[in-house]
């Protein structure tokens, strides 16, 4: 039988790329986009060609991205000198940053919240806030690459399923 032929591997189609896309919109978690589309295929399909151990294996991933997202952006303030405020304003600045109508919107926010929150709520030099905003500017950055190659892995993963 040929792969992605029914309408359960058509859906599952459809989730891949959305979580490809969530990859790309920092807002959107295209890894648990991509797991939820293989759990609902593998129900849909009786678990075949996604079974059980290979629902585990992508839940392995899901929680691998959120975990080294995290870390990767807190290391990234705290390399540069920030502290637990700077990492706080700067994932507050991130998400504000999605709304802004500029380009660029998430870096800028992620950079100017932990700036604020290292010169108003750690009472630091200007310069010490500056350092944590561009670590967290770093940081942010190295998550989004960081998902994007778990994604990858996810997807190429389930398209071997199939094969």
């Amino acid at each position: 039988m040929l792969p992605f032929t029914n309408p359960a591997d058509a859906l599952l189609l459809v989730f891949l790329m959305a979580g490809l896309a969530g990859t790309f919109i920092p807002v959107l978690p295209g890894p648990t986009i991509i797991l939820t589309g293989a759990v609902i295929h593998a129900l849909l399909s009786d678990f075949k060609p996604i079974s059980w151990l290979a629902i585990a294996i992508l839940i392995t991933a899901c929680v691998i991205a959120a975990l080294g997202q995290t870390m990767l952006t807190s290391f990234g303030t705290l390399k540069y000198g920030g502290s637990k405020y700077g990492i706080i304003g700067g994932t507050i600045g991130l998400f504000i940053g999605f709304f802004l109508p500029l380009p660029g919107g998430i870096c800028i926010g992620a950079f100017t919240g932990a700036l604020i929150g290292e010169l108003y709520f750690a009472k630091k030099e200007l310069q010490q806030a500056i350092n944590a905003g561009f670590g967290s500017l770093l940081g942010l950055l190295a998550s989004f690459f960081f998902e994007i190659i778990i994604t990858f892995c996810m997807i190429i993963y389930i398209v071997t399923l199939f094969y």
